[in-house]
């Protein structure tokens, strides 16, 4: 049963009457039924009850009254109905937990996403480092090469300029070292 609450600015709420006088807010949105969403978790429990006809119903009164059955001993006394014992806790809808999923979900993106941006960023200055390390290097390199062949030139020349010295075998064996060192 729906029974009409308020209508503002194009949004007509309902109430759903359902037992026990519990009542369901929902929303119309432009014409559009907004669903509703379930608890999480267990439902309410139900038992089995004895249907009470002398109970303070306004319907079953005036029902028993108008066929003249009140009193008499009826075999309806026996009939059975199921009532809601206890409603569950009140717990967060799956809507909600959805929607608390969808927000943890955004925010460990943005998350990863600045982590990967920053090891980006970490990783470019370590290549940059590499590569300049790898310049100064090749530098030092050359470096030692050139004062390598000037040892050597000067010692080829110093063997050129003494007269005693053997310019075959020593000359040359100057120069084979040299170019092995280089």
């Amino acid at each position: 049963m729906h029974v009409k609450l308020m209508t503002y600015n194009l949004r007509v709420f309902y109430i759903h009457v359902v037992p026990l006088g519990l009542a369901v807010l929902t929303g119309n949105v432009f014409g559009k039924k907004v669903p509703e969403s379930h608890k999480t978790g267990p439902g309410p429990s139900f038992e089995r009850v004895m249907f009470n006809i002398d109970g303070r119903s306004p319907l079953v009164s005036h029902y028993l009254y108008m066929r003249q059955l009140k009193g008499q001993n009826q075999p309806g006394n026996r009939v059975r109905r199921t009532e809601i014992a206890a409603m569950p806790p009140p717990a967060p809808t799956y809507r909600d937990v959805i929607n608390q999923a969808k927000q943890l979900q955004s925010k460990m993106k943005r998350e990863y996403q600045k982590i990967s941006d920053d090891a980006d960023v970490e990783l470019l200055k370590l290549e940059k480092k590499q590569i300049e390390t790898s310049r100064e290097i090749e530098k030092l390199k050359h470096e030692i090469n050139s004062a390598r062949l000037k040892v050597a030139l000067g010692s080829i020349d110093k063997k050129l300029d003494d007269p005693n010295a053997s310019v075959s075998g020593g000359l040359q064996a100057d120069i084979d070292s040299a170019s092995d060192e280089g």
